[in-house]
């Protein structure tokens, strides 16, 4: 190995040196002040005169969901990162806090293995790039992860909506106020729209506890953010505060939902023709060409063979 490439390895020892110096002063700094949930328990009990015993853990009691928090906590702004995974189905704070700590694990994980395999083969002139690429990588993946989880959520909250809407007609014209035809969906549907029994759920809980009906239907429309479901919110939302009749309302809405899964699939017909086309330009067109064309190029051949004799 040549002086440079010694000196690049020094360098590359001394950083993971470094890095493992700090970590290992941060776990210290954190194990100096962990709390264990038994000592808690003890706490409460002594401040509060109660038995605490059957206490369960509080969410959280993993090393990943710690660091996470530990992590969150240093975070000001977490609201894109937040709604993504409320359209993905999870909502709790300890998803927020695992999605952060792994989000920090994947790019040391990926320099760890840079630094493995430049160990392992030498280290070449584009091998620092290489190692950066991989860690920007690791650190951008789980959002994109997140965002293609979400996006796929939300059509088949899209699809589920429809059925709702159905769904609902019939609840409502058996004599059902709104509030007991969503408990019903609720309680019974949830092998049928187990997306939208989860939002569902989660609305009603946050009324039951006094939450202001209009601000909770509009929250769970602006969270899930699906067209059809906004739309049913509005409708769902004037129906419990004024009233009246909401049978002409939804059929309606389902009408229009219908026309725009209609008009999505024509436009994904139109798109897929026009990719036919081109497949048929690629490979059709070269065999009819040589199917056709093959017979002329093999009697100018023959004749210019007889010609030069």
């Amino acid at each position: 190995m040549t002086a440079a490439g010694d000196s690049q390895l020094w360098l590359l020892l001394i950083g993971l040196a470094g890095i493992g110096c700090g970590t290992a002063i941060w776990l210290f700094a954190r194990a100096r002040d962990y709390v264990p949930p038994a000592e808690l328990r003890r706490r409460f009990a002594e401040a509060f005169g109660e038995e605490t015993e059957a206490m369960p853990d509080r969410d959280g009691s993993g090393w990943l969901e710690h660091l996470g928090l530990h992590l969150l906590a240093r975070r000001k702004d977490t609201g894109e990162v937040k709604l993504l995974l409320a359209r993905a189905g999870w909502k709790r704070r300890t998803d927020l806090a695992v999605f952060y700590a792994i989000q920090a694990l994947l790019p040391i994980s990926a320099g760890i293995a840079s630094s493995s395999a430049f160990w392992v083969d030498g280290i070449g002139p584009r091998d620092w790039a290489n190692g950066f690429i991989a860690c920007a990588a690791a650190w951008l993946l789980p959002k994109r992860i997140i965002a293609y989880l979400a996006a796929v959520r939300q059509k088949r909250v899209a699809e589920q909506t429809l059925v709702m809407v159905h769904l609902l007609r019939v609840l409502l014209g058996t004599g059902l106020s709104v509030e007991q035809s969503l408990r019903s969906l609720v309680a019974d549907t949830r092998a049928l729209l187990p997306d939208l029994a989860i939002e569902l759920s989660t609305l009603l809980h946050r009324i039951d506890i006094g939450e202001e009906v209009g601000f909770a239907m509009r929250d769970m429309a602006r969270c899930v953010d699906v067209p059809e479901l906004t739309d049913l919110s509005m409708i769902l939302e004037q129906t419990w505060r004024m009233g009246g009749n909401v049978t002409k309302s939804l059929s309606d809405l389902s009408t229009l939902m219908d026309e725009r899964r209609q008009t999505s699939l024509k436009e994904k017909v139109s798109k897929l023709s026009g990719q036919m086309t081109i497949v048929m330009m690629v490979f059709l067109f070269p065999a009819l060409l040589v199917f056709l064309a093959a017979p002329g190029f093999l009697a100018i051949a023959r004749s210019m063979k007889h010609a030069l004799g």
